[in-house]
Protein backbone atom coordinates (compact mmCIF):
# COMPACT_ATOMS: atom_id res chain seq x y z
CA UNK A 1 0.00 0.00 0.00
CA UNK A 2 2.55 2.07 0.56
CA UNK A 3 4.58 1.74 -2.26
CA UNK A 4 1.15 2.71 -4.33
CA UNK A 5 0.89 5.79 -2.20
CA UNK A 6 4.01 7.03 -3.12
CA UNK A 7 4.10 5.84 -7.08
CA UNK A 8 0.99 7.57 -7.12
CA UNK A 9 2.13 10.73 -5.61
CA UNK A 10 5.39 10.69 -8.09
CA UNK A 11 3.73 9.79 -10.92
CA UNK A 12 1.26 13.00 -10.26
CA UNK A 13 4.38 15.31 -9.59
CA UNK A 14 6.35 13.58 -12.28
CA UNK A 15 3.20 14.63 -14.77
CA UNK A 16 3.13 18.29 -13.47
CA UNK A 17 7.08 18.61 -14.15
CA UNK A 18 6.28 17.33 -17.68
CA UNK A 19 2.95 19.68 -18.44
CA UNK A 20 4.52 22.73 -17.03
CA UNK A 21 7.60 21.95 -19.31
CA UNK A 22 5.16 21.55 -22.49
CA UNK A 23 3.68 24.60 -22.23
CA UNK A 24 6.92 26.38 -21.71
CA UNK A 25 5.60 27.43 -18.13
CA UNK A 26 8.86 28.22 -15.70
CA UNK A 27 9.72 25.83 -13.08
CA UNK A 28 10.16 26.85 -9.55
CA UNK A 29 14.21 29.02 -9.48
CA UNK A 30 16.38 28.06 -5.90
CA UNK A 31 14.45 29.04 -3.25
CA UNK A 32 10.66 29.14 -4.74
CA UNK A 33 8.73 26.27 -3.08
CA UNK A 34 8.89 23.11 -4.79
CA UNK A 35 11.77 24.05 -6.71
CA UNK A 36 13.63 21.15 -4.41
CA UNK A 37 10.93 18.47 -5.78
CA UNK A 38 11.01 19.80 -9.13
CA UNK A 39 14.67 19.41 -9.82
CA UNK A 40 14.97 16.01 -8.34
CA UNK A 41 12.29 14.60 -10.51
CA UNK A 42 14.14 16.86 -13.89
CA UNK A 43 17.09 14.47 -12.64
CA UNK A 44 15.94 11.43 -11.96
CA UNK A 45 12.35 11.22 -11.97
CA UNK A 46 12.08 8.61 -14.84
CA UNK A 47 14.48 6.43 -12.68
CA UNK A 48 12.32 6.87 -9.18
CA UNK A 49 9.63 6.28 -10.87
CA UNK A 50 10.47 2.95 -12.33
CA UNK A 51 12.07 1.63 -9.15
CA UNK A 52 8.77 2.23 -7.82
CA UNK A 53 6.83 0.50 -10.66
CA UNK A 54 9.61 -2.62 -9.98
CA UNK A 55 8.80 -2.63 -6.12
CA UNK A 56 4.84 -2.00 -6.74
CA UNK A 57 5.18 -5.20 -8.59
CA UNK A 58 6.84 -7.42 -5.95
CA UNK A 59 5.04 -6.08 -3.31
CA UNK A 60 1.62 -6.82 -5.83
CA UNK A 61 2.89 -10.11 -6.58
CA UNK A 62 4.01 -10.68 -3.20
CA UNK A 63 0.46 -10.31 -1.72
CA UNK A 64 -0.98 -12.23 -4.57
CA UNK A 65 1.18 -15.26 -2.83
CA UNK A 66 0.31 -14.38 0.36
CA UNK A 67 -3.57 -14.07 -0.71
CA UNK A 68 -3.19 -17.57 -2.62
CA UNK A 69 -1.28 -19.56 0.33
CA UNK A 70 -3.66 -18.04 3.49
CA UNK A 71 -6.41 -19.13 1.08
CA UNK A 72 -5.05 -22.76 0.92
CA UNK A 73 -4.94 -23.15 4.21
CA UNK A 74 -7.96 -21.95 5.30
CA UNK A 75 -9.69 -24.73 2.93
CA UNK A 76 -6.99 -27.51 4.77
CA UNK A 77 -8.74 -25.67 7.64
CA UNK A 78 -12.17 -26.55 6.82
CA UNK A 79 -11.96 -29.83 6.11
CA UNK A 80 -13.13 -32.87 8.05
CA UNK A 81 -10.55 -35.28 9.47
CA UNK A 82 -10.67 -37.91 6.94
CA UNK A 83 -9.27 -41.54 7.35
CA UNK A 84 -6.39 -42.16 4.57
CA UNK A 85 -7.54 -42.19 0.98
CA UNK A 86 -7.53 -45.43 -0.81
CA UNK A 87 -4.68 -45.70 -2.99
CA UNK A 88 -5.24 -45.43 -6.81
CA UNK A 89 -4.60 -48.62 -8.99
CA UNK A 90 -0.79 -48.06 -10.46
CA UNK A 91 -1.35 -48.09 -14.15
CA UNK A 92 2.04 -50.45 -14.89
CA UNK A 93 -0.04 -53.41 -12.45
CA UNK A 94 -1.91 -55.65 -14.13
CA UNK A 95 -5.93 -55.14 -13.74
CA UNK A 96 -7.02 -58.20 -11.96
CA UNK A 97 -9.97 -58.14 -13.60
CA UNK A 98 -8.77 -59.14 -17.00
CA UNK A 99 -7.67 -62.48 -15.81
CA UNK A 100 -11.21 -63.87 -15.80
Amino acid sequence: MVFGLVFTLTACAFGVLMVRSNRAVALPEPGQSGYELMDLLDRHGLTILVGELIGLGFCSVGAIRLDHVRGRRELVNQQPAKSSPAPHPSPLAPDPKADS
